[in-house]
């Protein structure tokens, strides 16, 4: 991955985080007493902002890293993908949120490095 891809990946990502973060954190700030969550108003927006923020950049990231594995593969795979694209969506969807983070790291100290 050249450095054009791994900047635009992380700016992507960091932007969708950012307003994944707010606009969960923001949801649950004003719902947190119907929604009856004993912390206070600032806890309630970090914790649920955060959730929220790499809930929102782990779906952008797990297309994002989908797309450029299928990318090279052969057509039949792509078929076998697309019949079966509820297990495919949810195998995008946990990827992406579980190597959100760490990819996210990776592609900072690389750019560093270069």
């Amino acid at each position: 991955m050249g450095v054009k891809k791994r900047k635009e990946y992380l700016i992507l990502t960091v932007i969708v985080f950012i307003v994944g973060f707010f606009l969960y954190g923001m949801l649950t700030f004003y719902n947190r007493e119907l929604l009856e969550i004993p912390f206070n108003v600032f806890v309630t927006f970090i914790i649920y902002g955060l959730g929220g923020g790499v809930l929102m950049g782990g779906l952008l990231s797990g297309i994002l890293l989908f797309a450029n594995i299928v990318r090279e593969k052969k057509l039949y795979i792509k078929i076998i993908l697309g019949v079966f694209f509820p297990i495919t969506f949810v195998l995008i969807c946990f990827g992406g949120i579980i190597t959100f983070i760490p990819y996210g790291i990776y592609n900072c100290v690389k750019l560093l490095k270069e």
